[in-house]
């Protein structure tokens, strides 16, 4: 599993997403993972069953970067998780980030 601080979001539409979280990739003997090698990927998943792609990228062996684009986001709930893809075709999914995404009240030029 991925254990980590991913936490619950809250963003207004139109705000670039860039969130750096902690994790750990654990074994399932419950020991700690070398990320290296690994690659994330991440989607947000809408209550409409839409999805939308997310940059996500490994800061460092602890430390994880989300990034991506409102703009196009429904008002309201969202998923986000991010999947690890590893050496010998080892998947590990992380836990599910709640997204509470808001309408933007001003709207740039």
């Amino acid at each position: 599993c991925c254990r980590g601080a991913l936490m619950d979001l809250e963003i207004k539409r139109g705000d670039t997403l860039d969130h750096f979280a902690a994790f750990q990739l654990i074994a399932e003997d419950g020991s700690l993972l070398d990320p290296s090698g690994w690659t994330p990927t991440s989607q947000v998943l809408f209550t409409d069953g839409s999805r939308q792609n997310l940059t996500a990228t490994l800061v460092n062996d602890s430390t994880l970067r989300l990034r991506g684009d409102t703009t196009t986001w429904l008002v309201g709930r969202a998923y986000i998780d991010v999947q690890f893809d590893g050496p010998g075709g080892h998947v590990v999914s992380s836990e599910t980030i709640h997204v509470k995404v808001l309408q933007d009240v001003t709207i740039g030029p």
